[in-house]
C-alpha cells in the first residue's frame, strides 16, 4: 500500500506471474486515519515496543501489552490505532475480491510511533496468511518504494538460499524517501541493499513529517520552505557520520517541478552526487509490496 495525493489515501496493486502489475485502486481513509497519522508522527506518541532495547523497556511496556492482549482475547483489534488501519486495509482487500491472494504484504509509512507490532497485529486481526521465508516482514514504505523501482531484488527468488546469497552482493544505497502529498511531506532516510526490511523494528527510523508544507499548503515561498525542511533534516544526520559518496533520492507524488528541484537542491547541498528517482505515480510502493508478496508465494513453492 502507498499514499500519494493525500496522506490518507492508500493504494493496492497485484503482481501477475508474467511480471506485470495491476494497479487495482485506491481508498481514502477517514478523518480518524489522518488524525492518527498526525499523532503518530510526533515523538510524544512514541513508546517502548518489541523488540525491546532493554529489560527496563520491556517492564515499562507490560501494562500496555496486557491491555493489547486482553483486547485480542475479546476478539478486538489490539489497539484503536490497529482498528483504524485494519478498516482501511479491509476496504483495499475488498477491491481484490475476485483475485487469489496467497500472501498480502502491507507497507506502511516510516513515522515515529507507528511500529511493526501494529502492522503485524493488523495482519493477525484480519487473518492474513503469515509471511514466511526470506520475504517475511511487512516493510516500511522506503523498502517497498525501493522494490517498486526494481531495486534490492535478487534474480533467483525461486531458490531462497541463492536469493539470500545474491542479496549480499547487491549494491548498497544510502536512500532518502520523500513522500509528497496534498497534506504533508514525509521524509525517511536509511541504508538499503535488499528490499527486505531487515531492521525488524529494532531501532527508531530517521524520519520527519510536516503537515504544513504539503501541496495544498498556502505557505509563502513553498518551494524554499520545502528546500529548507529537507536540508535541515539531512544536514545534522550526515554531519554526525561520514557523508556517503552518493545518495539515492526516491520521490513520490510530486507533480510540481519547482518542489522536485527544491528537494534535489537540498539533497545535493549535503551529498553532491545524488541520483533522483522521481515518480508522480501513487502506486510505486504498492507495486513494490506486490512484488515482495509474490516472492513469498514463489519461494514457498520450492
Amino acid at each position: 500500500m502507498k499514499s500519494r495525493s493525500q496522506v490518507y489515501c492508500r493504494t493496492i496493486s497485484l503482481r501477475h506471474p508474467d511480471g506485470s502489475f495491476e494497479d487495482v485502486g485506491r481508498i481514502e481513509g477517514d478523518s480518524s486515519y489522518l488524525e492518527m497519522i498526525k499523532r503518530l508522527s510526533s515523538h510524544a506518541a512514541s513508546h517502548p515496543s518489541p523488540p525491546y532495547a532493554s529489560w527496563d523497556d520491556m517492564w515499562s511496556d507490560t501494562p500496555r501489552q496486557g491491555w493489547r492482549s486482553l483486547r485480542k482475547k475479546m476478539g478486538l483489534a489490539a489497539s484503536p490505532d490497529v482498528q483504524v488501519i485494519s478498516e482501511l486495509v479491509k476496504k483495499l482487500l475488498a477491491l481484490c475480491e475476485s483475485a487469489f491472494l496467497p500472501y498480502v504484504i502491507i507497507s506502511y509509512p516510516g513515522i515515529t510511533a507507528l511500529y511493526k507490532e501494529d502492522i503485524n497485529d493488523v495482519a493477525e486481526y484480519l487473518s492474513l496468511p503469515k509471511l514466511t521465508g526470506f520475504y517475511n516482514v511487512h516493510p516500511w514504505e522506503v523498502y517497498a518504494a525501493f522494490a517498486g523501482h526494481g531495486l534490492g531484488l535478487c534474480e533467483h527468488s525461486e531458490d531462497k538460499d541463492r536469493c539470500k546469497d545474491e542479496g549480499v552482493h547487491l549494491p548498497i544505497y544510502e536512500t532518502l524517501l520523500v513522500q509528497y502529498t496534498d497534506q504533508a511531506i514525509l521524509l525517511h532516510t536509511t541504508r538499503l541493499q535488499t528490499a527486505v526490511d531487515v531492521d525488524y523494528g529494532a531501532s527508531d527510523p530517521h524520519v520527519k513529517a510536516s503537515f504544513e508544507l504539503g501541496a495544498n499548503s498556502n505557505a509563502d515561498e513553498l518551494a524554499s520552505r520545502v528546500l529548507e525542511f529537507v536540508y535541515q533534516f539531512m544536514w545534522p544526520w550526515y554531519t554526525g557520520q561520514l557523508v556517503p559518496d552518493e545518495l539515492l533520492v526516491i520521490m513520490t507524488g510530486i507533480t510540481d517541478q519547482t518542489i522536485q528541484e527544491a528537494i534535489r537542491e537540498a539533497a545535493e547541498r549535503v551529498v553532491p552526487k545524488t541520483q533522483i528517482l522521481a515518480s508522480n505515480s501513487e502506486f510505486v510502493a504498492s507495486r513494490g509490496s506486490a512484488e515482495l508478496a509474490w516472492r513469498v508465494n514463489f519461494t514457498e513453492l520450492f
